[in-house]
Formats: C-alpha cells, structure tokens, sequence
C-alpha cells in the first residue's frame, strides 16, 4: 500500500471536491463530516492486520476518541466492543445497544461503579488501583452483584502525568491476592497503554514485564486471567505531520513517520509468542481509537474577510477542536473553490475573539478570496469529543452513511445536531 503524504492526502480530497461542495450547498458551514465508509474500512483493516496472527483477538473501541453517536452504533454494529472511561460515556454506550464494554479510567466515583455494578452482564471494569478495588468490591458486595474486573498496570518512561494511570506491573500478584479474597470480583484480565506509538517498541516492552510477573501468579489466579489489553496508541501510518521550524514558509511541515499496522501485529504477535503465552492462554484485546477515526471525519469552513495580503478570517473558529491544535500539529488546508495542487504560505485564523484562534500557515490552491471554502481533513479523532461552546455555537455535524459516502448528493436525513 502506498504510504499517505499530504500531496497524495490532497490529491484524494481534490478528487471528491464536488462531494465536498455538494454538502456544503445543502448544510452550509463551517461544518462538521464525518464518514462511514472510512470506519468500516479501518475496521476491517484492523482485523486483518490481527485476526490472522491472533485468532482470539478482540477490538474495542475507545469512546473518547470520537463520541459522536453514530460513530459510536457504527462500531457496535460492526461487532467492535466499546471502552469507555466514565460514567456519561457508559451510559451512553449501553443505550446505543454496545453488550461488550470495557469501563477504564483513573478516579471512578461511587455512583460510576454503581453503574458498572448495574450492567455487570455487559461491563468488564479496569481497576485502576488498590483503593478501587476496595471500593469496588464493598459496593459489589453490599449489592450482591457479581462483576468481571481487570486491572490496569502502569507503562513506564510516559511522562510525569501518565503515574496517574494504573498500578506497577511489579505489584501485581499483590493485587491479585487481594481481589481473590473479593468474592464478587472475578480477575479476568490485565491492561496497559501506551501513547502516540509510532512503532511498536513500548508495547513490546510491557509484554516482556507482563511476562515477567506472570509465573508470580498463583496458579488458581493464573488460571482465571482470560485476557491481556494491550490498549491503544497505534499511530496511523500517515505518521504525525508537524509546522516546520519557521512555519510560514515552505517546507511547511515535516513528518515523524509511523511503522504500518502490520510491523506492529507481528512485533506484538512475536513478544506474546515469546513472554505471554508460555504462562498464559488468553485472548489479546486492543483499543485503537486514533487508528480508527482519525481518517473519517473532516471539516468545512468558509473564508468570512480577508484582513490584509497574506491574512484570513474563516467562519468557524477552533473551539470545533476544542484546543489550540493547529499551533501544534499541522494538517493540509484545501482551497475547494480554487483548487490547485500548489501549498502557498497564508495565516489562516478563525472567527472567534483570542489570538490563538489559528487554523493554519499554508492553504492549497490557487489565491484565497472570501467566500471560498476551505476543507481541513483527517479531523476525526480529538476533535468532536473535545470541541467545546466557546463565544460562537458549535455547528452541526453532517454523518454520512457507508452507502451514501460516494454520492454528490446527501439527504437531509444524514443531517445531525449533537
């Protein structure tokens, strides 16, 4: 498969330009897509990287990586589980019809593992530390319900902030003991995660500590374990595209490659085959959740005012990301009305009262003028979920299905406000 760069990103999306014009004809903007047909393909990519290699494999999606609702019943119709991480994101799984939950995350309140306690058919909750265990299992107890549990162990050499996650995978017999005592929580599994994985080298590092705690098991505990998550952080293949030193001239980015999914299942497939499965039988569950949706989504903006030579206001601002991204991470910005193939230096900033209202340095096409409209893609993950009611409302999202994605046309009934 051809790697993706962004002038084959650019070249892909000037091919669909009418789609892209076509919805804003019908839904206006600034605007918010988000496709179908991308996730059902990075779905069953997913699986054929994995399945192949891991017959017992499950895939889960994380819900914060894009919480939309039909992002959320497209993955739960296509067989994917759903990982959620608080009490809202659980709710909101159980009424879109998800039956395989995983319920992480550090700090749960009481009234969260309640709610865990009263879907304990559908729910497996990562335990996040020693005192959540305890509390889990008081509440369990005092309810007489019985639940499934794993415990997340904590990856080391992630920074600082990450010590809030999970437990050292040293003091997992320790934990174990203790929840074999808990006669309502049955210990069926182990997760961990690692971020931004450009290539497989931190997963592989678990793995071998995992297995390296493995025979400190009891063996009634060890017999009961069913699974290990090995979590999230597959960085798509595209790599991460960052502002170039400079920023406002070209070369307008650099990009940190990322090894293919398949470099990543074998690697990981290769440290199970060598430190797991010679203490354990189980299956091997992942989150992808960037992987997945990063692709799938895309936005529309239109060019409001030009301030100066070299200066834009749009009409959407970056409260629709939800933080100030585009002065960290650089994406491609399409000029649909007067497409051209040429990056051309432009401060592109929207509509919202702060400074660091920034889009981007650079547009493709041939001159900006106002009322074109500009397409930012690859915008579906981190974004939707985070974006946030700053100054100006938040403007709709048009989901479009898998069979309609190829269509000029989009019937109102794709038309979404959440």
């Amino acid at each position: 498969m051809q790697p993706i760069t962004v002038p084959i990103l650019v070249e892909q999306c000037l091919e669909r330009r009418e789609f892209f014009l076509d919805l804003s004809r019908e839904h206006g903007s600034p605007l918010y897509i988000i496709e179908q047909k991308s996730l059902l393909s990075r779905i069953e990519e997913f699986r054929n990287s994995f399945l192949p290699i891991f017959p017992d494999f499950s895939l889960y999606y994380p819900v914060k990586a894009n919480s939309h609702p039909d992002v959320v019943k497209t993955m739960i119709t296509a067989g994917v589980g759903i990982e959620v991480s608080s009490g809202q994101e659980l709710a909101g799984a159980v009424a879109a019809g998800a039956n395989e939950l995983l319920f992480n995350g550090p700090g749960k309140s009481d009234a969260e593992l309640e709610l865990a306690l009263a879907h304990s058919g559908q729910v497996t909750v990562i335990m996040d530390s020693f005192g959540e265990l305890e509390r889990l299992s008081a509440k369990a107890t005092a309810t007489d319900r019985h639940i499934r549990a794993g415990v997340r162990l904590a990856v080391a050499g992630e920074g600082e902030g990450w010590r809030k996650f999970g437990i050292p995978p040293e003091r997992l017999p320790e934990f174990a003991e203790q929840a074999s005592a808990c006669c309502h929580i049955s210990l069926q599994g182990v997760q961990f995660h690692s971020s931004w994985n450009m290539e497989p080298t931190a997963q592989v590092a678990m793995l071998e500590r995992i297995g390296a705690t493995l025979p400190k098991l009891r063996p009634d505990i060890l017999a009961n374990l069913k699974f290990i998550d090995i979590g999230g952080g597959f960085w798509p293949e595209w790599g991460e595209w960052l502002p170039s030193q400079g920023g406002e001239h070209p070369p307008f980015h650099t990009t940190e490659p990322a090894a293919p999914l398949q470099d990543f299942a074998e690697a990981i497939a290769e440290a199970c085959n060598r430190h797991i499965f010679p203490h354990l039988k189980c299956s091997i569950f992942a989150e992808p959740g960037r992987w997945l949706c990063s692709g799938a989504a895309s936005i529309l903006l239109t060019v409001q005012d030009i301030k100066e030579d070299g200066m834009a206001i749009t009409d959407g601002g970056t409260n629709m990301v939800g933080w100030e991204q585009f002065e960290h991470e650089y994406f491609p910005v399409i000029n649909l009305t007067r497409p051209d193939i040429m990056e051309r230096p432009y401060k592109l900033l929207g509509s919202l009262c702060t400074p660091r209202d920034l889009w981007g340095r650079s547009f493709f096409g041939s001159e900006l003028r106002t009322g074109d409209l500009l397409l930012i893609p690859y915008q579906g993950a981190y974004t939707y979920s985070i974006r946030q009611q700053f100054i100006k409302p938040l403007p709709i999202t048009v989901f479009v299905p898998a069979a309609r994605s190829e269509e000029r046309r989009v019937g109102k009934e794709c038309r979404s406000r959440w």
